[in-house]
């Protein structure tokens, strides 16, 4: 980020309770683990919204 911060992403396959080790090259960093709650994702396709007018 050329801020002294930097992005990370982490795309969980199932849901649950993720423990997640954070690494600054060999150093696990200071607030790691981190412990995510993944819940299960819902399916768009499966949505069906009535009687709203136009």
């Amino acid at each position: 980020n050329q801020d002294g911060t930097f992005t990370i992403a982490y795309t969980p396959k199932l849901p649950g309770i993720h423990c997640i080790s954070v690494l600054f090259g060999d150093n696990e960093i200071p607030i790691s683990p981190i412990k995510v709650t993944v819940e299960a994702s819902v399916d768009v396709n499966k949505i069906r919204i009535e009687g709203l007018d136009t």
